[in-house]
């Protein structure tokens, strides 16, 4: 019954999660990416963007992509970006299972990470609902677990197996995902290199050919980010940080923030919840060999050291880059490395330290009261409730913008070079409107305007 119960719960807040994203608009960027492609065509705003301000290639070829198919795919879009995070962590927490759990715990497994995910992540509307933070940020961090997905059955295989075409394949797939993840932002390339270095001693270490996979994706995460660093338009945006490009400011500041972040994710209950309920059937299902390294060969304080210094890997490129806290899609990214990397951790640390009395606190007695915790704490969080209501208004929300967009294109076919719109009636939590800005000169230009600006009270009747 308490089983029954969770997943309920559970599949409430997923499906809230993903149907959010159907009542989405664009908004801010979204319209500089739209205007500038409209204006220099798709490849003559690539070249525009990586000489005038960026070299983040992927993320402004897909977000161009998708804003010249126009308004009406931005909703597919992003309902699109969010089952591939969902089926990512399913692929990851498969390949990280083999046979040793059930299908269905581990598809129960992969929906409980995209709600903790949904629930709790600092900004779930960079993350899912706005496609400029959404095609930036989290499909780098997708990216990276269908990698890691796909790197780790090749190791778990062996490696000796298969034919040299299949081989070959698998390197050819790392470099072109490994391309494609370095031109999305800076931060979860610095993740890949950790990982893919950490996968390639790992496969090296057991003797196998899935080294040369793990090879090949670092190489291509490699070759992007010098494409990144190189392109020109890095120093015009870096002149608007003058704070910016100092290594002995950033370091200490880094290491201040990673470990706040890491005590205030810690506080979160739903996680400790999870490790509880985690911890005896993952110790299980390890070799004596692995217990042995992680217990007596101080496995456990190279897996914590990794753990910590990826979260770091999250806060450095803006401490350095601009000299400031990274923004919430960035803290995003913090967030799945806490989410992905605290149940092994908490389970190894236990061990160490507790012995195997911590496989005592989910017992077959209190596991039901545990899930049940679990899942109302998930269902239940303050941010669910937020989108339970940004659900409720999203189809009146949606078609308030549609309106409004109607009205933008009615004015440009008359001629009109400005535009005054109404406000809107209702607002969503983490669902980006303009009216937050007032005045966004990209989206005027990109209907062939000269200036939309939203009515307020001491507009001119």
């Amino acid at each position: 019954m308490t089983g029954r119960v969770y997943v309920f719960l559970l599949g409430a807040a997923c499906v809230a999660l993903i149907a959010l994203a159907l009542f989405t608009y664009p908004a801010a960027d979204d319209f500089c990416f739209q205007e500038r492609a409209l204006r220099l065509g798709f490849l003559g705003a690539q070249a525009d963007w990586y000489t005038t301000w960026s070299g983040r290639y992927t993320a402004t070829a897909l977000i161009s992509g998708l804003m010249l198919a126009g308004t009406s795919w931005y909703s597919p879009a992003l309902v699109l970006v969010a089952l591939s995070w969902l089926v990512s962590i399913w692929l990851l927490l498969a390949a990280c299972a083999g046979d040793a759990f059930a299908k269905r715990d581990v598809v129960l497994a992969s929906v409980t990470a995209f709600v903790m995910y949904g629930a709790f992540a600092p900004k779930p509307n960079g993350a899912f609902y706005w496609a400029s933070g959404a095609l930036t940020y989290q499909m780098a961090s997708t990216l990276l677990v269908l990698m890691l997905a796909m790197n780790i059955r090749l190791t778990r295989a062996g490696g000796r197996g298969g034919t040299g075409i299949g081989l070959a394949v698998s390197i050819a797939v790392n470099v072109l995902l490994g391309l494609g993840l370095a031109g999305t932002n800076e931060t979860v390339p610095l993740l890949a290199m950790m990982l893919l270095a950490t996968g390639a001693v790992v496969a090296h270490r057991l003797g196998s050919r899935a080294v040369l996979p793990w090879l090949a994706g670092l190489s291509g995460v490699a070759i992007g980010l010098v494409l990144v660093v190189l392109a020109p338009g890095n120093e015009v945006r870096w002149q608007y940080f003058p704070e910016g490009q100092n290594l002995i400011r950033a370091l200490p500041r880094t290491a201040v923030r990673t470990l706040r972040f890491i005590v205030r994710e810690s506080a979160n209950p739903a996680l400790w919840l999870a490790a509880a309920l985690s911890a005896a059937p993952l110790w299980s299902c390890l070799t004596e060999a692995t217990r042995d390294w992680v217990i007596k060969r101080r496995g456990w304080s190279i897996l914590l050291a990794l753990w910590v210094a990826m979260v770091a890997a999250c806060f450095f490129p803006a401490e350095y880059a601009v000299g400031a806290g990274p923004p919430g899609r960035a803290r995003n990214i913090a967030f799945v490395v806490i989410l992905l990397g605290w149940i092994p951790v908490a389970v190894v640390l236990a061990e160490r330290f507790w012995g195997e009395r911590h496989l005592l606190v989910a017992s077959p007695r209190t596991r039901p009261l545990l899930l049940l915790a679990l899942g109302l704490t998930l269902a239940g969080s303050a941010q669910m409730q937020e989108i339970y209501k940004d659900l409720g208004n999203g189809p009146e929300f949606r078609r308030q913008l549609t309106q409004r967009e109607a009205a933008i294109r009615k004015a440009a076919a008359q001629g009109i070079e400005s535009i005054e719109v109404p406000p809107l009636t209702i607002r969503t939590k983490h669902i980006y409107d303009l009216d937050v800005i007032g005045d966004n000169n990209c989206q005027a230009l990109a209907f062939g305007l000269k200036s939309v600006r939203v009515r307020t009270a001491s507009s001119p009747q």
